[in-house]
C-alpha cells in the first residue's frame, strides 16, 4: 500500500542457531609481496636460506603467500631463458634469411671487390664490437665485486678472446658469402637433403648446448650474466659455422654432378680443382672457429678458477672439460667435411683413370704412364687422405690430441 514501509530483511541465522546452511563467500585474495633478490654472491648482502633460496648469477622474483594457501614460487631465470629462446629462434631465422638473400650479397660484393687493409680492419672491429656489446651492455647494473672481477687479468683475457671470436666471424662472413653465392644453384639443389637435414641436426645440438648452459649454469658468477651471454654467442658462432658448412655441402653437390659428366675433359679437371679449393677454404674457416673456441674455453677456465680462489668458492673446472668441449665441435666439423672429402678422393681417382688409364706392367709405356699418373695425383691432391686434410684444416686438432694423450698417460 502507498505510504507503508516494507519491513527490513532479517539476517539469516547461522547453522549453529538452526537457521540452515549459510552461503559461503569467496576467500579474500592473497596478499602477495615480491622480494627483489639481488646477487647472493655479494659478501655484503646475506639472506636467510629459510626465506630466500640460494641464487647465483641472476635476479629472481620470489612470491610469498599465506601458509594456509598453496605457496607459489616463480623462477625468473626460467622465464628469462624462455624469452631468450624465442628471441634466438627469431634471430636464427632472420640471420639465415639475410645471409642467403641476393641483395645482401650484391651489396657485399661492392665492398669486397677490392679487399684492402682498412676494409679488413673495419670489418674485424665491427665484429669485435658486437661481442663487446653483448658482454658489457649491462655494466651499469653490475655490483662492485663484479666490476672488480672484470678488471682482473684472466677475465680481461677471456673477454678479449670472445671479442676476437666475433671479429673473426665477421671476417669469415666477408670471405665466405661471395664464394657460396658464386657456386651454381644446381649444386645446392643436388644436395638439398643433406643441407636441410644436417643444418637442422647441427643447429639443434648447438642450441641445446647453449640453452642447457643458460638454464643450469655450472660456474659461479665470475661475470655478470655469463650464462646468457655465452649462450647467445655460442648460437651466433654456430650460425656462422653453418654458413661455412653450407659451402662444404654445396661443394659436395657439385662433385656429385661432376661425377655424371665426362671426367676426361679439361673442363671437368678445372671444375674439380675449383671445388677442391673451395672445400679447403670452407674447412679452414671452420678450423679457425674451433681453434679460437678452444682457446676461449681455456681462458674461461682460468677466469673461473681465479674468481673462485679470490672469493673462497670451491669450484672444480678441470682441463678435461676444455678438451671435451673442443672435441665435441671437432666431431661436428668432421661429420660435415668427411663425406665431401671421400667424394673428392673418389672423383679425383676417376678423373686420373679417365685422363691416364692404367696399363699393365708388361707394356713398354708402363713406367711413363705411372709417372704421369703420380704427377696428376699430386695435382688433384689424391696423396692426402681425409684425415690428413682434416688435420691440415683444423690446426687445433693436433695439439688437442697431444694434450689428451699427455693427460691420459699422466702418472697422476
Amino acid at each position: 500500500m502507498p505510504g507503508k514501509r516494507r519491513p527490513a530483511r532479517q539476517p539469516r541465522a547461522s547453522p549453529a542457531q538452526g537457521g540452515g546452511l549459510q552461503r559461503l563467500s569467496r576467500p579474500p585474495p592473497l596478499a602477495i609481496r615480491h622480494l627483489d633478490v639481488g646477487d647472493n654472491s655479494d659478501p655484503g648482502r646475506e639472506f636467510p636460506r629459510s626465506a630466500v633460496p640460494a641464487i647465483r648469477g641472476h635476479r629472481e622474483s620470489v612470491v610469498v603467500a599465506c601458509p594456509v594457501h598453496q605457496t607459489r614460487q616463480v623462477s625468473y631465470g626460467l622465464r628469462r631463458a624462455t624469452t631468450v629462446w624465442r628471441g634466438l629462434v627469431l634471430f636464427c631465422r632472420a640471420f639465415l634469411r639475410a645471409a642467403t638473400t641476393w641483395k645482401f650479397v650484391v651489396v657485399l660484393r661492392r665492398f669486397t671487390r677490392d679487399v684492402t687493409t682498412w676494409l679488413v680492419l673495419v670489418v674485424f672491429l665491427l665484429g669485435a664490437s658486437v661481442g663487446f656489446l653483448v658482454l658489457f651492455a649491462d655494466r651499469w647494473s653490475w655490483h662492485t665485486n663484479q666490476i672488480v672481477a672484470s678488471h682482473s687479468s684472466p677475465v680481461v683475457l677471456w673477454a678479449a678472446l670472445l671479442c676476437a671470436q666475433t671479429g673473426l666471424w665477421a671476417l669469415a662472413l666477408l670471405w665466405l658469402l661471395p664464394t657460396i653465392r658464386s657456386l651454381p644453384g644446381e649444386y645446392r639443389r643436388a644436395n638439398r637433403n643433406e643441407i636441410v637435414g644436417s643444418s637442422i641436426v647441427i643447429l639443434a645440438i648447438v642450441i641445446a648446448i647453449s640453452v642447457s648452459g643458460m638454464v643450469h649454469p655450472m660456474w659461479p658468477n665470475y661475470f655478470r650474466g655469463h650464462a646468457i651471454k655465452l649462450g647467445m654467442l655460442t648460437i651466433l658462432g654456430g650460425l656462422v659455422g653453418l654458413v661455412a658448412a653450407r659451402g662444404v655441402w654445396s661443394v659436395h653437390g657439385g662433385l656429385k654432378l661432376l661425377a655424371r659428366r665426362d671426367l676426361g675433359s679439361d673442363e671437368s679437371l678445372k671444375t674439380f680443382l675449383s671445388l677442391r679449393d673451395d672445400a679447403g677454404r670452407f674447412l679452414s674457416v671452420l678450423g679457425a672457429i674451433i681453434g679460437l673456441l678452444v682457446l676461449t674455453t681455456g681462458a674461461q677456465r682460468r677466469a673461473v678458477l681465479w674468481y673462485s680462489s679470490h672469493h673462497d668458492i670451491h669450484t672444480h673446472y678441470g682441463f678435461e672439460l676444455v678438451l671435451l668441449y673442443g672435441f665435441l665441435f671437432t666431431v661436428l666439423v668432421a661429420a660435415v667435411y668427411l663425406p665431401t672429402s671421400l667424394t673428392i678422393t673418389e672423383v679425383g681417382n676417376r678423373i686420373r683413370d679417365a685422363v691416364f688409364p692404367p696399363v699393365p706392367a708388361s707394356r713398354p709405356e708402363w713406367a711413363d704412364r705411372l709417372e704421369k699418373r703420380e704427377k696428376l695425383g699430386q695435382l688433384l691432391g689424391l696423396e692426402q687422405g681425409p684425415v690428413v686434410r682434416l688435420k691440415a684444416g683444423v690446426a687445433i686438432l693436433t695439439p688437442l690430441i697431444g694434450s689428451l694423450v699427455g693427460l691420459l698417460l699422466s702418472a697422476k
